[in-house]
């Protein structure tokens, strides 16, 4: 190309878009409205920066609720001595006013040799705290309450409970007029027995306990020592004042629990887990109360449960009113659900197609919908049921790296008002050797990537929430506490692809589409995160990183296919799409096109555009970019570009906030061209003489090496890759090795 063609080139506008006819070897995209193009909703799950809780050195977390006036709360057991971890304990509340980021001085609660805890919302809003201490005697129950918008906690009281030293499992829920109902299980030299006592009002006294049902020991045989365990024992009360008890018991056979689990290192719990196979039976009941009404004898729940042992149950107020039930069998068959109004009858039950040893909590969604998560061998499952037609959907991996005891590293999930759904678990990251706390988002386009927010060796155990519409996650590693709070997503940084902040490059390779995590100093090295990883790709299909198309504030990518069908897939953080996934489809046939790339905003309206050159005649064409709309109809930009082997956008070289682009010639020689505000280009300008021979692929993949500046990175035919580190003001430094074994590759 000359001088003279270049400038003539350049003199074309790029701002309105031009409406074309269909080229022979390809179809032109459609035009776009003139009008601001759309967005898409700006996608959630960035977080602050993780920072350490002041003077919480050996804290072990218990509890951690939001309040509808947008405060959270958490409770902590800490050591009274710090340098003796197992000695006295004291149960802490921390409280986070609304709107702030500072936690309140501790309210100490408790101080006794041993304390287990547990923190709930109630029907009125308030939060109850229960916790055990344990001592030389019996072990006592105790409450207290946080009243709604109040920042005192009530007095300590204790609940007349009888508990079993070794199996001391009680729950207490509260109605919105101040009534407590406390339950739990005794044990007698003959029976097991399910006991009750409610306190009417705050500051009453606590009735005398009375027996709502009991198990004697030796009925129905079974194990031989004729026990009967309590594996489930569940409280619920709805928006309307009806409460509702479950229970389950089973004579089954136990063997020593493993360690983490109910029961085991002290733990309250039934101190052994199921023998499978050995002939038992188990005894499921539930009472119901309704608002200003008394209880109702104890009814029979096998008919809807069933009769098999070692079943657990789950029991939650559904927010339209009555109750929903969980159950499942140990580690065998699918979790069911049901749901029932007060005095009504049981729905079906429906089999979820989870299968685990916890019963899940059923999470309810804005739309009706329900959603369940747990743990299952290596795997986090997410499942969903779908309230318009009742039916559970396909179960979704959200992790794949071994996550640890379900019993001691649970995973945590809320929902906001928007129906944004926030999950936070331990899992353990191979490339760092390490465990680390990680959390995930649900939009009704899917589950995000999981995204690390804890960075300290150890082993992370962490509970999260949602307050005010953003979740908070707090964390313990066996030295501190940590926490860090969700926060506006911002802008994403080019070619970042994992959705933490650094440049990435993706491959495809026998239909699997990879991402090579960049490090943030210009290495490469292929994830083992989900969601890095995307099957089922055509051979042959060619990727562009266009940047963030849809205003959504996550980089999308653009898919041609062998048969020449372009598409724009909208991209969920850090997770690579499949061709299946969400996209939208900008043309018919684009095989006439034998370079796309992608290098930012050139005609400087904020939106990413994208420049194609048509092999047959080398034009080069600019799409740009029409948020949700997909692409404007193409401009020509001029003739004469086939004298490059190779065309790269590379985002921002020159610090002016435009993209630019380069070209690198059959001599070897590297060109720079620079885009103006006027949405045109400039001159080109020399960058590297004699620079690019041997380079079999070039790429602009962002900021490599961490300092803010794009960089430029090429692959030799030794399949060596290097990168040329810019300097932000139009050109690079030397080349430094990056890594190899690239041969074969081709990189997006």
């Amino acid at each position: 190309m000359t001088m003279h063609s270049f400038r003539r080139a350049c003199a074309l506008a790029l701002g309105p878009a031009l409406a074309l006819g269909v080229a022979p070897q390809f179809a032109a995209a459609q035009p776009a409205a003139t009008a601001a193009a759309a967005s898409d909703a700006v996608q959630p799950g960035d977080w602050a920066p993780a920072a350490k809780l002041p003077d919480t050195a050996r804290n072990r977390l218990v509890g951690l609720r939001s309040r509808a006036d947008g405060s959270l709360v958490a409770l902590r057991i800490a050591p009274v001595d710090p340098a003796h971890p197992d000695g006295a304990a004291k149960l802490l509340a921390t409280l986070r006013p609304a709107g702030s980021t500072t936690w309140s001085a501790p309210r100490q609660l408790a101080s006794a040799p041993g304390i287990g805890a547990s923190l709930t919302v109630e029907a009125d809003g308030s939060l109850l705290a229960t916790w055990y201490e344990t001592g030389a005697g019996a072990p006592l129950l105790k409450l207290a309450t946080l009243a709604p918008r109040a920042t005192a906690w009530s007095a300590a009281e204790t609940v007349p409970a009888a508990l079993n030293p070794y199996d001391y499992r009680a729950t207490v829920t509260g109605r919105a007029d101040g009534r407590l109902t406390a339950v739990w299980i005794e044990n007698t030299s003959a029976a097991r027995l399910i006991r009750m006592s409610e306190r009417p009002a705050p500051k009453s006294p606590w009735s005398e306990p009375v027996t709502v049902d009991s198990v004697r020991d030796g009925d129905g045989g079974g194990n031989g020592d004729g026990e009967w365990y309590l594996t489930g024992l569940e409280a619920a009360v709805d928006k309307a004042g009806n409460t509702t008890l479950a229970w389950v018991l089973d004579n089954g056979e136990r063997k020593v629990a493993p360690a983490g689990a109910p029961g085991a290192d002290g733990a309250p719990g039934a101190d052994r887990v199921p023998v499978p196979g050995f002939p038992s039976q188990s005894h499921a009941r539930i009472m119901e109360r309704p608002a200003g009404g008394e209880w109702g004898d104890a009814k029979d729940l096998s008919p809807l449960v069933g009769g098999k042992p070692y079943m657990g149950l789950r029991l939650e107020a559904h927010p339209a009113g009555g109750v929903a039930l969980m159950w499942g069998t140990y580690n065998t068959g699918p979790m069911k659900y049901a749901r029932k109004t007060v005095g009504g009858e049981w729905s079906a039950a429906e089999d979820t197609t989870l299968v685990g040893s916890r019963i899940p909590r059923p999470l309810f969604l804005p739309d009706g919908g329900v959603l369940l998560l747990d743990k299952h061998d290596k795997e986090i499952i997410s499942v969903e049921r779908d309230a318009a037609t009742g039916t559970w959907g396909d179960r979704r991996t959200l992790e794949t790296r071994r996550s640890g005891d379900p019993y001691y590293y649970p995973v945590t999930y809320d929902v906001a008002a928007d129906g944004t759904v926030y999950a936070g678990w331990t899992a353990h990251e191979r490339a760092g050797g390490r465990d680390r706390y990680f959390t995930a988002f649900r939009t009704p386009a899917g589950w995000s990537a999981p995204r690390a927010l804890s960075d300290a060796p150890g082993y992370p155990r962490g509970l999260l929430a949602v307050a005010g519409g953003r979740p908070t996650a707090l964390w313990e590693d066996g030295t501190a506490l940590f926490g860090a709070a969700g926060t506006a997503r911002r802008t994403p940084r080019p070619h970042d692809f994992g959705d933490d902040r650094k440049a990435d490059v993706l491959s495809l390779e026998q239909g699997v589409l990879t991402r090579f995590d960049g490090d943030g100093a210009g290495h490469l090295r292929a994830t083992a995160a989900p969601g890095g990883t995307a099957t089922g790709w055509p051979a042959g299909t060619r990727f562009t990183g266009f940047g963030d198309w849809n205003g959504d504030r996550v980089n999308d990518l653009l898919a041609v296919l062998p048969t020449g069908e372009a598409r724009a897939y909208k991209t969920l953080a850090g997770r690579l799409p499949e061709p299946t996934s969400p996209y939208k489809k900008l043309a018919g046939d684009w095989r006439g096109y034998d370079v796309l790339t992608a290098p930012g905003d050139v005609n400087g309206d904020g939106r990413a555009d994208l420049l194609a050159r048509e092999s047959r005649t080398g034009v080069l064409y600019l799409y740009p970019g029409a948020g949700t709309a997909g692409l404007a109809a193409r401009v020509k930009i001029g003739g004469g570009w086939n004298t490059y082997t190779r065309i790269v956008g590379t985002g921002d070289l020159n610090g002016d906030g435009r993209g630019d682009l380069l070209g690198l010639d059959r001599s070897g020689e590297l060109w720079r061209y620079e885009g103006l505000r006027s949405g045109k280009l400039t001159a080109r300008k020399l960058v590297f003489r004699d620079w690019g021979k041997g380079v079999k692929q070039l790429l602009g993949a962002g900021d490599l090496n961490g300092d803010g500046k794009a960089d430029l990175l090429s692959v030799d035919s030794e399949g060596v890759a290097r990168f040329n580190p810019g300097n932000g003001r139009g050109g690079f430094g030397n080349k430094v090795r990056s890594g190899s074994g690239w041969s074969g590759r081709t990189l997006s």
